[in-house]
């Protein structure tokens, strides 16, 4: 979602929250876009996505009360027309290609790239440098797919 410009309410970095479904990012002229977790609909066969009003709704609630000067925005723009990597889990995959020394990968964001990646990035090199996989991405391994093994 993406808001009409707003008169003083100024956003400088992103915003997530620990406990909410929420993402705030900063738009060109005062614009906040709106993300977090409230899906479309998808429909396979003319791949595009459907606008459903309680995830918008759901995800503006959100945003206002984590900042309720947004409760008056208006949400000139609703985009569910791309889908997003997800994992099974909806925690990024990042690891090893199997059978590999040196060949990695990141995929399944599940929309956390935006605040993830740069972060990411500097631990996959220190990995590739070190030959030591850095203790902050050892959640994200491969491996904790195991258990759905059959």
């Amino acid at each position: 979602m993406i808001t009409e410009p707003i008169d003083n309410f100024f956003l400088k970095r992103l915003v997530g929250h620990a406990h909410r479904t929420i993402s705030l990012k900063a738009e060109n002229e005062n614009r906040v876009m709106i993300t977090g977790g409230w899906h479309g609909l998808w429909d396979e066969s003319l791949c595009k996505g459907e606008i459903i009003q309680s995830s918008v709704d759901g995800n503006m609630a959100e945003a206002i009360c984590l900042y309720p000067a947004l409760e008056n925005a208006i949400v000139s723009l609703v985009d569910c027309n791309h889908l997003e990597t997800m994992s099974i889990d909806d925690v990024p995959i990042i690891d090893r290609i199997p059978g590999t020394s040196n060949a990695f990968f990141a995929t399944g964001w599940s929309g956390h790239g935006w605040a993830i990646a740069p972060p990411i990035i500097h631990m996959l090199v220190e990995w590739e440098y070190t030959g030591k996989k850095p203790v902050l991405l050892q959640p994200f391994g491969l491996k904790r797919f195991m258990r759905f093994k059959s």
